[in-house]
């Protein structure tokens, strides 16, 4: 029993820090004023739904009117009605403060159809990769 916590205690601590680091994030694409980077998020793939959740984060070129320079989001990709929402997204000044923080319940989600040669569709097409990805990993 000491051991089978031990060992909890240690992939939970390796789990934060690894999602605390700089590093774990991936370049996915860039507009002419913003750059995103994501990284997906542990237990965000729901088959019988056929949904990700994947943790994006945005940096400006020039902060926002309400002095954002960052954002970190939380994006749900739904492959069954092909489209994506908004569940969760934290602004940040330069310095780091956070500046808003909103969370969106699940019945209140503004779903979006991805734009053909947009940053949605780009996006689109990276969650959709993790999750093909995710899926052909179980089947192993």
């Amino acid at each position: 029993m000491r051991t089978m916590l031990l060992t909890l205690a240690v992939v939970l601590t390796m789990f934060t820090v690894g999602f605390s680091q700089e590093a774990e994030w991936q370049y996915v694409t860039e507009s002419s004023a913003t750059r995103f980077y994501a990284k997906p998020v542990a237990q965000a793939i729901q088959r019988d739904k056929q949904t990700i959740d994947i943790c994006l984060k945005a940096t400006y070129q020039k902060a926002q009117s309400c002095g954002a320079i960052s954002q970190t989001a939380l994006w749900r990709f739904d492959f069954k009605t092909e489209r994506f929402a908004l569940k969760e997204d934290i602004g940040y000044d330069e310095a780091g403060i956070v500046v808003y923080h909103r969370v969106i319940s699940d019945d209140q989600l503004n779903w979006q159809t991805p734009a053909l040669k947009s940053i949605g569709a780009e996006l689109y097409g990276y969650a959709r990769s993790l999750y093909d990805k995710a899926l052909r990993s179980a089947a192993l």
